[in-house]
């Protein structure tokens, strides 16, 4: 005779926590919160954290985040941070930034920064 018994793990969990690929919904997280390769130490979340590859919207954030590679150092970012490819709108950056491979080294950006897949467009007039 076979028997097969289960069992129900319960867990009172406030907030939505991601999956690789699912943003989470509103919460605050004290501690250690995971990208895909480095870990963001101790910050406050006010809104929906990027997944893989979900931008977030809107946030202030005191500390390190990760890009792709490379965590950026101290900086506050008013508005869109990029996601995997997607470039950022519109922000002052004090420090450091990184391209999706390469970080560009001290400069204040207010517009469009340059993911690998936004590139200047060169025009040559010849008379």
């Amino acid at each position: 005779m076979i028997s097969i018994r289960t069992s129900t793990h319960t867990h009172t969990h406030p907030r939505i926590h991601p999956s690789r690929h699912t943003p989470i919904q509103a919460y605050t997280h004290p501690g250690i919160h995971p990208s895909r390769h480095t870990p963001i130490q101790a910050y406050t979340h006010p809104g929906i954290h990027p997944s893989r590859d979900t931008p977030i919207q809107g946030y202030t954030h005191p500390g390190i985040h990760p890009s792709r590679h490379t965590p950026i150092q101290g900086y506050t970012h008013p508005g869109i941070h990029p996601s995997r490819d997607t470039p950022i709108q519109a922000y002052t950056h004090p420090g450091i930034h990184p391209s999706r491979h390469t970080p560009i080294q001290g400069y204040t950006h207010p517009g469009i920064h340059p993911s690998t897949y936004m590139h200047t467009k060169y025009s040559i007039n010849v008379s």
